[in-house]
C-alpha cells in the first residue's frame, strides 16, 4: 500500500530535497532526539509551533515533510 501511495503522490513529491521542505519543517517544529534506550524519537514541539503559519500550510507540503523526514530516518 505504501508503494502505491508513493506512486500516486509522485507529482507532489517532485524535487523533494531538504531545501524544498525547510520552511514547512520549520513551521511544524519537528524534532528528533535519542531517548534513554537509544531509540530515535521523532516529535513535534506543539508549544513552539507558529499556528498562524501552520494554518497557511497546504496538505501536500505537510505530506512532503513527513515523507522526507521518514525516509531520512531510514538512512
Amino acid at each position: 500500500q505504501y508503494a502505491t501511495w508513493m506512486s500516486e503522490m509522485e507529482n507532489d513529491l517532485e524535487d523533494l530535497t531538504a531545501t524544498s521542505i525547510k520552511d514547512t519543517f520549520s513551521t511544524l517544529q519537528m524534532k528528533m532526539s535519542i531517548d534513554d534506550c537509544q531509540r530515535l524519537v521523532w516529535w513535534l514541539d506543539l508549544g513552539a509551533i507558529d499556528w498562524n503559519s501552520f494554518d497557511e500550510l497546504q496538505p501536500k507540503d505537510i505530506a512532503r515533510v513527513f515523507v522526507w523526514i521518514s525516509h531520512y530516518m531510514l538512512l
